[in-house]
């Protein structure tokens, strides 16, 4: 419905009949239509389990209601774990852009320092944490060489995420998005390039 319009979908986690989590993305097209794909979600958990910084730091993704739909630990979304009452979703919301930087207890009852951002043309935000003591130990020593602290180390983590997911996901994902776009338009002879031969390039 969305999709019909005029606005670009993305869909909550799915489970198939073979038990597979999957999303559908889906765009307009010029002609009152729509074009519609079917994302397997291993991909995009693959490409979060990926993301690590620190020994124990990692990344997770929720969706503007607070839902875990991509985490290292496969269960968790798969048990709709929810962080919509939490102090740090609350202030998410409540951030400029969705980007915030601070430290709270996670949903695992954890003292973590994280940052946060939107996700471009989605209504997704990923959340980087680190737990407070490894970060301690390591911005102790930054504040030496930098004269930095925890708020430099979760601006770090932020700009290194960011990166990483718009080198992995976010230009995949928008190539895939314009490509269902101009066949939506009725060329039916475009081909998407393939440049990897990766889960996400399958």
């Amino acid at each position: 419905l969305r999709a019909r319009e005029g606005r670009y979908y993305i869909s909550d986690v799915e489970i198939s009949a073979q038990n597979d989590p999957y999303l559908i993305l889906a765009t307009p097209t010029t002609d009152g239509g729509v074009v519609a794909a079917r994302l397997r979600m291993n991909v995009l958990w693959n490409v979060i389990a990926g993301i690590r910084f620190g020994e124990s730091g990692r990344a997770y993704i929720v969706n503007e209601r607070g839902r875990i739909i991509a985490h290292p630990e496969h269960e968790i979304v798969l048990k709709n774990t929810t962080i919509a009452d939490h102090p740090e979703m609350l202030a998410v919301q409540q951030a400029l852009g969705r980007q915030w930087i601070g430290t709270y207890r996670n949903f695992e009852g954890k003292e973590v320092i994280g940052a946060t951002m939107p996700i471009s043309d989605s209504n997704w935000i990923i959340f980087t944490e680190i737990p407070r003591e490894e970060a301690s130990t390591i911005t102790r020593s930054a504040l030496f060489q930098l004269g930095g602290g925890a708020l430099l180390f979760g601006i770090l983590i932020h700009l290194v995420t960011r990166s990483m997911l718009n080198q992995i996901v976010l230009k995949p994902i928008e190539r895939l998005r314009n490509g269902a776009k101009r066949i939506g338009q009725g060329n039916l002879n475009y081909r998407l390039e393939i440049e990897s031969t990766d889960e996400l390039g399958q």
